[in-house]
């Protein structure tokens, strides 16, 4: 799962294999992610990578800053409108807050191993 505003062209990696995600988004342009792994709800306030760049050889990109704490979640108030910005690949939650920035969470497939199958199928036909 990452997380991304879609008007800058950060992204980072906040957990894999989250469900029922959910963004909301302060005045301050810090968004909580909420969202479940397994049986735990788990609430990860995430800002900074404002004018972020796309990645080049010898730039410092700037990062997100993310707390995992879930200490700011209980009296976080933010909110998220309707996403109208651009299509955004392996999109998961999207919106739009209220000063116009685009926050999105995606979730990337895995890559797999040489040949494109699954270490599974790899294993099963080794052992033919």
């Amino acid at each position: 799962m990452a997380t991304i505003p879609a008007t800058a062209s950060a992204s980072q990696l906040v957990d894999r294999d989250g469900r029922n995600v959910r963004i909301a988004v302060n005045e301050s342009g810090e968004a909580m992610v909420s969202y479940t792994k397994g049986a735990v709800t788990k609430h990860v306030l995430v800002w900074g990578a404002v004018n972020a760049l796309p990645p080049t050889r010898g730039k410092r990109q700037v990062k997100f800053q993310l707390d995992y704490s879930g200490n700011r979640a209980k009296g976080f108030a933010g909110s998220c409108g309707r996403y109208d910005g651009p299509a955004v690949p392996y999109l998961v939650v999207a919106c739009k807050a209220l000063d116009g920035s685009y926050w999105a969470v995606q979730e990337w497939p895995q890559p797999l191993p040489d040949l494109g199958y699954t270490p599974e199928v790899v294993r099963d036909l080794v052992e033919l």
